[in-house]
């Protein structure tokens, strides 16, 4: 219930798009929060969410396709590539990781989430993940009502809210005048939202799923209780995070990389903010995720079994085995991989503490010199990326 109370009645409308960046997340937050007798207070991160135990949490995604023209019809390819995308964002497994300026390398977090799409729906049929429902509306006018995709006569009603990520994919930008795009949404895991007909993400079947687009990134992190590094605006608020520095507003440029807001080194790079570079969520908001995961929405990872995204990403990203688990001096290694593969141990505040290339399928890893703890073990190689979890303990 303390948690609740601190939570965002929030609903943003975000991207990270070329034209001018709309976000009505104040003015629709009050508006719901009028509606709720709610109030709009600022998340606080609790002592118990840094105490992450057991793997990756796992959270089942159902994509709902609401379209009225063909071209809105988005490819499974393309849910396949958004699905990978979200993967590689919450588990620092994206590419440009290590493109963080040297400030704030310190502070990057890893969430430690996996996302799969269903494979059975909520009556135990096969499944893709993916639904498609053809509507009659020319585009979904978010002002006029931002839910309308998601229930008859329009659109798709969701799968179990608790149970499933649902990921609505309509056209939310086209009639959209003065310049400005609408790439997605979200509703914050506030009391008397998880679970209701509304909960979820909505994106822009354009330019909110585009090749390589984080914005499915920024509307989960949302979704999982982030708010915008600004907060309300201003130098006086913020996002409840000590490791996002203050900022007074968006950032829509990666240009100047000595930009300073509010006497402070401005972290562009994080998911959360507006720039076209987002690679990094921080140490303390990766750790108030995962404390939403164990309560707000600690039913998802309950959920339905789900499987790879495609047959393609199953090979790309083999099993990997990593015993004893917990390990003291040594631990065993093994994957089915051929090859030159990069090996990186990564700790729990995102710092990379070994880096090696080894070929072959096994390597024995010397934990000894190693503090107590959990690990992530990431391999790069000629099929991909994949990770695993190591946890260390010594007697």
């Amino acid at each position: 219930m303390v948690r609740l109370l601190l939570l965002f009645v929030f609903l943003s409308f975000c991207g990270w798009l070329p034209a001018q960046v709309r976000c009505d997340a104040i003015r629709l937050s009050e508006r719901w929060a009028h509606g709720t007798g709610l109030n709009v207070p600022t998340p606080v991160l609790a002592a118990s969410d840094l105490q992450k135990e057991g793997g990756p949490a796992r959270v089942t995604v159902v994509v709902h396709v609401v379209w009225n023209t063909p071209a809105e019809n988005v490819a499974s390819a393309t849910i396949h590539e958004m699905i990978t995308t979200l993967n590689n964002d919450f588990q620092a497994l994206n590419a440009d990781w290590n493109s963080v300026r040297p400030a704030f390398t310190g502070v990057r977090g890893n969430p430690e989430v996996h996302f799969c799409l269903a494979d059975e729906d909520p009556f135990g049929n096969p499944s893709t993940g993916i639904t498609r429902t053809q509507t009659s509306t020319t585009w979904f006018d978010p002002d006029d009502d931002p839910n309308a995709m998601k229930s008859a006569p329009l659109g798709s009603a969701p799968w179990d809210p608790e149970r499933y990520l649902n990921i609505w994919i309509c056209d939310i930008s086209s009639g959209m005048t003065g310049g400005s795009i609408l790439a997605g949404y979200a509703y914050l895991p506030l009391e008397n939202m998880v679970g209701s007909d509304i909960d979820g993400v909505v994106l822009d079947f354009d330019h909110g799923v585009e090749g390589g687009a984080r914005t499915v990134t920024h509307e989960v992190g949302h979704y999982l209780g982030l708010v915008h590094p600004w907060g309300d605006g201003g130098c006086g608020s913020d996002d409840g995070m000590d490791d996002t520095p203050t900022t007074d507003d968006a950032t829509q440029s990666c240009s100047n990389q000595t930009l300073m807001n509010c006497g402070l080194l401005t972290q562009y790079e994080n998911f959360m903010d507006y720039a076209p570079c987002p690679r990094m969520f921080t140490i303390e908001q990766a750790a108030y995720m995962n404390g939403v995961l164990t309560n707000e929405r600690a039913l998802l990872s309950q959920s339905a079994t789900c499987g790879p995204n495609s047959v393609q990403e199953a090979a790309a990203h083999p099993p990997m085995r990593l015993y004893p688990q917990p390990a003291d001096a040594l631990c065993m290694l093994e994957h089915p991989v051929s090859g030159t593969v990069g090996l990186s141990i990564i700790d729990a505040r995102g710092r990379t503490l070994m880096q090696v290339q080894h070929a072959g399928p096994t390597v024995l890893l010397d934990t000894s010199a190693l503090p107590e703890g959990p690990y992530l073990i990431r391999c790069i190689h000629e099929h991909g990326t994949h990770a695993g979890r190591l946890v260390v303990t010594h007697p």
